[in-house]
């Protein structure tokens, strides 16, 4: 038994370190191919006949007479854990009850002590029924704790079956050059798969297949010569003849072998004869393969394209009609919303509660409208007033000029980035740009009048209590005050002094600063003037109502940010998202905006996006 264990491991060593390189004892150069990348990448192991430390630049590999390109040399023992492999299929029929039992474990444990850190190791018991009792795998630790036990003996001897397994666990761990080695000691009984499927899957898979024969009174050869030969491996039985030879080429083997690689520069589907050359080693090792074919995609002829129904009415003369006008009504709505002033209804509402007579309706007769009064201004006397009230210095003509110009430069710039005049239509936002800026800054400075209306009302208050007229009083808030409250204020002190009605002069504050406040700070002059009363607390009541108005919409400009928010995000988003688009792919809307129904959807969802936009407006901003 002895013997039985020295030779086993010889033979098992010996086929874990060839790898998928044969084993044979012949001399000289030996090419098999192995499993790597796909092609035009080929793999190969190489064996030499002696060690010998080889470079890159020491072997020379030629297709079909050619010289390779991208060639590499990696020595076995530097190779990945996924480039050598080998699965120990062990019998543990009954016919290896007792000391060859003990003899294939003793030789595994051997085995285990010769590997190389970089060689994976995988274990199959085999009887009727097949075992996986060790995965593939490095770590010496696994190994010795699954080898170490006595497997359990029963009837049947599956070997095909039990090989099988063991190609597909090489297959399953993408090993490049693998080995199985199977310890038999009779025939095949009972496999469901033949000789030739596991033979014909062992050489499609580049693996090599190595039986050996445990010779005792129920030893028969055939099964494991027959799978030794079809597997391009090797056959050994446990004898005394055997064993020089193999133990001999032990230790040479990891140093004699290296994996091979090239990129193959060869067309599609032609014979490959390969012929490797070493410096220093006699002879030449040949080896062949057949390119893989060329992979032509198959394309599908379709019939003649037939529009549809959907597609027909988007496209159309009716459809794009209705389109037309539809967003031309759209546009007029948002037009006519932004533009029409506010008018103010306070004094309309205040006549019906007093008895001043300029103030109440009358219900019978139409109202008498003083011409002069109601004619309307023209757009640029208002866009003069506008600016004036806002304090923007720059001449109406400088900003009208400076817009035009600055929408010129923008189309043309986008024109030139872009090289569409669709695109280049999105200048047009720079009158609205424009004309937010002047909104903006006239807003911000009836803003900080409205700050500091209640303060200002305070101290009239105080001044008509001290004896103070009520222009007495807004001159002292004049004295106090600071802009814009002391300016826009400076104008009623200083119409009064001319002779013109304080409410008057009021009126015309309160239209400047939009200040339905100022408009009731006009009613109590009227009624002072009109009917006398306690002016002082009237002021004081306004003012209290000026300051809780103030903080009321405060808080509902805080309750509203996150409407106000979710307004400027929802509508920047599909804008930056377009841009975004046409800077990293200019190309990528083409196939919408090319045909007639995509530019109407296109136009349809802008529209959509700023009708969003401003009824998510009107909803977060709320007059108090």
């Amino acid at each position: 038994m002895k013997r039985i264990l020295l030779i086993a491991t010889a033979v098992l060593a010996a086929a874990l370190l060839a790898g998928a390189a044969t084993a044979s004892a012949a001399p000289g150069l030996r090419v098999v191919e192995a499993k790597g990348p796909a092609f035009p990448v080929k793999t190969y192991v190489l064996s030499l006949p002696s060690s010998l430390r080889l470079g890159t630049h020491d072997v020379r590999v030629t297709e079909n007479g050619q010289p390779v390109v991208d060639q590499a040399l990696v020595p076995a023992s530097q190779a990945s854990s996924k480039t050598f492999g080998v699965v120990l299929v062990l019998d543990t029929s009954y016919s290896m009850t007792g000391e060859p039992m003990a003899a294939a474990i003793r030789a595994q444990q051997a085995f285990v002590n010769r590997l190389s850190p970089n060689e994976q190791l995988g274990a199959i018991t085999f009887n009727r029924t097949i075992t996986p009792i060790l995965p593939l795998t490095t770590s010496t630790t696994k190994i010795t704790k699954a080898l170490a036990p006595t497997p359990a003996i029963k009837t049947g001897t599956h070997i095909f079956d039990a090989v099988a397994q063991a190609e597909a666990m090489l297959a399953d761990a993408h090993i490049t050059s693998g080995s199985i080695v199977v310890l038999s000691d009779g025939a095949d009984t009972g496999s469901t798969h033949t000789l030739a499927a596991v033979a014909d899957a062992a050489v499609k898979a580049n693996l090599k297949i190595y039986t050996i024969g445990l010779a005792d009174a129920s030893y028969k050869a055939h099964t494991l010569k027959a799978l030794a030969a079809a597997g391009h491996g090797e056959y050994a039985k446990a004898s005394a003849q055997k064993l020089a030879p193999l133990f001999d080429r032990l230790g040479a083997l990891l140093s004699n072998q290296y994996v091979l690689s090239w990129k193959s520069s060869l067309g599609p589907n032609k014979p490959v004869h390969v012929a490797v050359q070493v410096r220093g080693v006699p002879g030449v090792a040949v080896a062949g393969y057949t390119s893989p074919p060329l992979s032509v995609p198959t394309v599908k002829i379709q019939g003649p394209y037939h529009q549809s129904v959907g597609s027909r009415i988007w496209s159309s003369a009716i459809t794009m009609l209705l389109l037309a006008l539809l967003g031309a009504a759209v546009v007029a709505l948002i037009v006519i919303a932004a533009v029409q002033p506010q008018q103010s209804g306070l004094p309309k509402r205040m006549a019906e509660f007093v008895s001043i007579r300029s103030l109440q309706r009358d219900k019978g007769e139409p109202e008498v409208v003083d011409a002069a009064a109601s004619e309307d201004k023209n757009f640029w006397a208002r866009f003069e007033e506008t600016l004036e009230i806002a304090e923007i210095k720059a001449e109406p003509e400088t900003i009208v000029a400076g817009t035009f110009a600055a929408t010129a430069l923008t189309f043309l710039l986008i024109y030139a980035g872009t090289g569409s005049p669709l695109w280049a239509l999105f200048a047009l936002a720079v009158p609205y740009f424009a004309r937010e800026w002047v909104i903006r800054t006239l807003a911000a400075r009836r803003n900080r009048f409205a700050e500091q209306l209640p303060d200002a009302l305070q101290v009239i208050a105080s001044a008509l209590r001290s004896g103070h007229s009520l222009a007495g009083a807004l001159a002292v808030v004049v004295d106090s005050a600071s802009e814009p409250m002391k300016s826009e204020l400076q104008r009623v002190v200083a119409a009064e002094q001319l002779g013109v009605p304080i409410q008057d002069s009021m009126m015309v504050v309160a239209k400047r600063m939009a200040s339905s406040d100022v408009e009731q700070l006009a009613l109590v002059a009227e009624l002072q003037r009109e009917a006398g009363g306690n002016a002082a607390e009237v002021v004081d009541r306004v003012a209290e109502t000026v300051r809780e108005r103030f903080d009321l919409k405060r808080l509902i400009k805080t309750l509203t940010m996150q409407g106000r928010m979710s307004r400027w995000i929802v509508s920047a988003l599909p804008v930056a998202i377009v841009l975004i688009l046409q800077i990293e792919n200019p190309h990528y809307l083409h196939p919408l905006l090319q045909s007639t129904g995509g530019k109407v959807v296109f136009g349809l969802a802008a529209a959509w996006a700023v009708l969003g936009s401003y009824a998510i407006k009107k909803i977060v901003e709320i007059e108090v």
